[in-house]
């Protein structure tokens, strides 16, 4: 899939689910910037305490502010890291690799 692309029929993603199951999938942005580096403390401590996985995509530049979080986030096997855009830059100075690797 190009970077860039969005909507709501992307080719390559199956958007069509067969399953009695009821599923979901949550994700949440911490991109820092003038407004702010903090993210949602509570929020992220119900996920826990419920054992409810997520995806949390987040910049460098919050990656930065709050290292020793995003540490402890990250070795979480509830959450999966990932990026807030496709361009490559936004993750740890531009260097592209996974968090678990």
């Amino acid at each position: 899939m190009p970077a860039g692309s969005w909507g709501e029929f992307v080719k390559g993603v199956d958007e069509d689910i067969e399953t009695n199951k009821k599923l979901l999938a949550l994700t949440f942005d911490a991109c820092g910037g003038p407004h702010g580096s903090g993210y949602d403390v509570e929020l992220i401590t119900y996920l826990e305490k419920m054992k409810i996985p997520a995806t949390l995509c987040v910049s460098g530049r919050w990656i930065d502010a709050n290292y020793a979080t995003f540490l402890n986030l990250s070795k979480n096997s509830l959450f999966e890291i990932g990026e807030p855009r496709p361009e490559p830059q936004a993750l740890l100075g531009g260097r592209r690799k996974r968090i678990r690797d």
